[in-house]
């Protein structure tokens, strides 16, 4: 039977192989142990027009992404989970026909490296997309390890529709981002920056590296009430705060801390609360306390007084 790491369906890793430089894992994919990042060959093969994603398998979506890859998408997963990893899934739909839920899992960015005059590049795989509306480049993003899915005859979906790095909805994507975007051809919201692609043709690292949980910090203070990174805050907003970062990370780490003298009845209804609303990705854990109780940072305290 084949072994399970870090939720991937694969090889289990060779005890002996070594973990302190860059490996080949498997045809076009590399484990940068110390770098703790995968690295994908690949080759450009689009330099201009509206994209549905940035990478692609051979023979695939070459005609709506700006880079082919050599590495099969689910050696590519199995990579991503034995760099710490985890998937979560694709874009879906709540049951009866409810709503669609964006792409999440884990956190990465994604970089492209390549060598241009002699001399070896790296960008963030924005800089080679453009808002197709706006014309400007995109900001780096945060990408999730959505992870594609196997089918009933157990084929990993990934491995037959190409979907390594999605940029809109696709229920097969391997990477996607953590909101919904259609692929609807008259609605694409992306499309390549062509004078920042190198010839079609190039040969392209595309690097994938996790990004550590981002974490939220809350404190119960000795009057039992609650701030959030250094402000004052309702559950309600917290809640609110809590939702936009898993939304756009995929995975956060909620630090409770309580002051001294906090009541313990107001930490203990804090701590549960969180727990039952936040994501199973998230982690929700009891720290110790703050050596000083700082001011509450009120909202009217910022506000010009006049003085």
């Amino acid at each position: 039977m084949m072994g399970i790491v870090a939720g991937v369906v694969g090889a289990p890793p060779d005890k002996a192989a070594p973990r302190d430089r860059v490996v080949e894992y498997a045809p076009g994919v590399r484990i940068d142990w110390p770098g703790r990042r995968v690295e994908v060959d690949g080759r450009t093969v689009l330099r201009e027009g509206p994209l549905e994603l940035f990478a692609c398998s051979p023979r695939t979506r070459e005609h709506e992404s700006i880079v082919v890859t050599t590495g099969r998408p689910s050696k590519i997963y199995e990579g991503l989970g034995l760099i710490g990893l985890s998937p979560g899934h694709p874009i879906r739909q709540e049951e009866n026909g409810g709503r669609w839920l964006a792409a999440m899992g884990d956190s990465m960015r994604i970089e492209v490296r390549w060598e241009e005059g002699g001399r070896l590049r790296t960008d963030d795989i924005g800089q080679w997309m453009r808002n197709s509306k706006t014309r400007e480049a995109v900001r780096p993003m945060d990408w999730v390890f959505a992870g594609s899915y196997r089918d009933d005859a157990g084929t990993f979906v990934a491995d037959e529709e190409g979907t390594v790095v999605c940029v809109v909805d696709f229920t097969s994507a391997l990477v996607a981002l953590p909101e919904l975007h259609t692929a609807d051809n008259e609605a694409l919201w992306l499309e390549a920056y062509t004078e920042r692609i190198p010839p079609v043709g190039t040969s392209v690292t595309v690097v994938f590296t996790p990004i550590n949980p981002v974490k939220l910090q809350l404190v119960v203070d000795s009057s039992g009430r609650l701030t959030v990174d250094g402000r004052a805050a309702t559950f309600a907003s917290l809640m609110e705060r809590i939702g936009e970062l898993e939304a756009r990370h995929g995975r956060l780490a909620v630090e409770v801390s309580r002051s001294p003298n906090a009541p313990q009845a107001a930490v203990d209804e804090v701590l549960a609360a969180v727990r039952k609303a936040v994501r199973a990705s998230t982690t929700v854990e009891l720290v110790g306390a703050p050596t000083v109780e700082r001011p509450i940072d009120h909202p009217a305290s910022n506000e010009d007084s006049g003085g």
